[in-house]
């Protein structure tokens, strides 16, 4: 998750942040007016929240039931801490601001978070999410929809990009837990590793497990974890001669970013600790939505290789990647953002601003543009400057010159500079080059509409037809960018429809 603050702080709810454990956003735990929403216990998400009873507080960290248990459990947060509410609970802070947690389809205990204003208009913070049709049918979203009123998506983007679509979950765990249970059926001398993170993946577990009848060798910590979260305890162990399943970190079998690239060492000396039986081939899996991100990775989604064993021998080592992924791929993003038609989205998974834009761009024709466009004008109708009165005009000053208005104040030039850097902000959001949006403003006297056309006219588009696709082909990269380039003058005239010839 980026740690851009657009990404933690709710529009229209000062003090209000969600996943915000690090920096300047962490000091503000220090006042206790803040609150502060964990959607779920993943690294990333609670980062430097201060463990083993050091977090003092005194802002409350609200969350689920299953992320309060591993808070107090795990992460040792003292329980005074920590404020617990059920899935469609609905909860008031402050200035009569409604919050409700709702099932992320991610890990256990995640939640989307919805924000509903006291004007009516609802926010969406994703956390870490895979989308399911189901959550069409979450009250608050299905009713917030149906009256237009769903007004900034903080969206999961970590697969934000056309290339990242792969299969369902049910998909992806049928793949795994059938090649396991066939494996035993023909070999009673095979480890199978599954690659998992600290919390995440049980429907892989739990699946394998039963396919194959046998416990799943979880680590200690793992363990204890799965008791957080309501696991049925009885399909782990902590004994590694109970099970030929064994879950191992992520990346233990092998790096996944920027390419696949497999470790057969790592598997063979996890399989030469376990002295109690003598294996003669290793299956690791490693599950992830990576798996189809490159045409590398799905040439070489299965490999092996034969490496030298205990007492001058060889084993059989073989790594799997699948496509498994409890983030969305694009293509289910898209379906989502809709439904849901928000006036604005913000992605929270980026890698710089360039990324960011990228996006964005993928989105910008599911927005409500009606609402968006109302709302980019809201500052500048709010800032206009005043009209020439005809008494200023007619009533000239003693050394001649007019009298057309008054001296003008600090705060009304730093007023007229912000919102210059609001249309400049907005253009770059658009697409459009930093640079040339500047000049374009400055061209037109800040007039947005004129300087959009102007921009469009000019093809100064954040596009460049200079990248070229993983499959090499310079054709389809022309293409795209020019498709894209079309696609984003069509939203723009969607956003400022075409005035009438008077």
């Amino acid at each position: 998750m980026n740690s851009l603050s657009e990404c933690h702080e709710i529009e229209g709810c000062p003090g209000l942040f969600i996943d915000a454990f690090r920096g300047s956003m962490l000091k503000k735990t220090s006042d206790s007016n803040n609150i502060f929403i964990l959607s779920h216990y993943h690294g990333d998400h609670y980062q430097s929240l201060p463990k083993s009873f050091k977090y003092q507080g005194p802002a409350l960290i609200h969350c689920t039931p299953v992320t309060a248990a591993l808070l107090r459990d795990i992460h040792e947060v003292p329980s005074s801490f920590v404020v617990q509410h059920n899935y469609a609970e609905t909860w008031e802070v402050g200035n009569k601001t409604k919050i409700t947690f709702y099932d992320a389809n991610h890990c256990p205990g995640a939640a989307i978070i919805v924000v509903e204003l006291l004007n009516g208009d609802v926010h969406l913070h994703c956390g870490d999410m895979r989308y399911t049709p189901l959550m069409k049918e979450y009250p608050l979203l299905r009713s917030a929809c149906r009256r237009q009123k769903v007004d900034v998506v903080y969206l999961d983007s970590t697969y934000g990009h056309p290339k990242h679509n792969f299969c369902s979950q049910v998909e992806a765990v049928d793949q795994i837990s059938a090649a396991v249970e066939n494996e035993f059926k023909t070999s009673n001398s095979t480890l199978i590793l599954l690659s998992c993170y600290s919390i995440g993946k049980e429907k892989v577990l739990r699946e394998c497990s039963r396919r194959a009848c046998q416990k799943i060798l979880v680590p200690d910590r793992k363990y204890r974890m799965l008791k957080c979260c309501g696991e049925d305890m009885k399909i782990y162990t902590l004994d590694s001669a109970k099970t030929d399943i064994h879950v191992i970190p992520m990346g233990l079998a092998g790096e996944i970013w920027p390419y696949f690239r497999p470790n057969y060492g790592s598997c063979r000396d996890y399989a030469e600790k376990l002295k109690r039986k003598h294996y003669t081939k290793v299956i690791a899996f490693i599950p992830t939505g990576w798996a189809n991100s490159s045409k590398w990775n799905q040439k070489n989604s299965i490999v092996s290789n034969s490496v030298p064993y205990q007492g001058g021998k060889r084993i059989e080592i073989e790594i799997r990647l699948v496509s498994y992924s409890e983030h969305s791929p694009f293509t289910e993003l898209l379906d989502f953002v809709s439904f849901l038609k928000p006036r604005k989205v913000i992605p929270t998974v980026f890698s710089d601003k360039n990324d960011r834009n990228k996006i964005l761009n993928h989105f910008r024709n599911l927005v409500d543009h009606t609402r968006a466009k109302q709302q980019f004008f809201v500052p500048m109708k709010r800032d206009a400057p005043r009209p020439v009165s005809a008494k200023s005009l007619s009533n000239p000053t003693k050394k001649g010159k007019l009298d057309i208005a008054p001296k003008r104040s600090i705060e009304e030039i730093e007023c007229d500079e912000l919102q210059d850097t609001t249309k400049l902000k907005n253009l770059i959001d658009m697409g459009f080059l930093e640079t040339a949006a500047k000049e374009a403003l400055k061209v037109h006297h800040g007039h947005v509409e004129a300087a959009i056309e102007h921009l469009l006219n000019g093809a100064s588009l954040k596009q460049s037809n200079k990248s070229v696709p993983e499959d090499g082909s310079l054709e389809h990269s022309i293409q795209v960018n020019v498709t894209t380039n079309q696609t984003t003058k069509e939203s723009i005239a969607n956003f400022f429809p075409p005035r009438h010839a008077k």
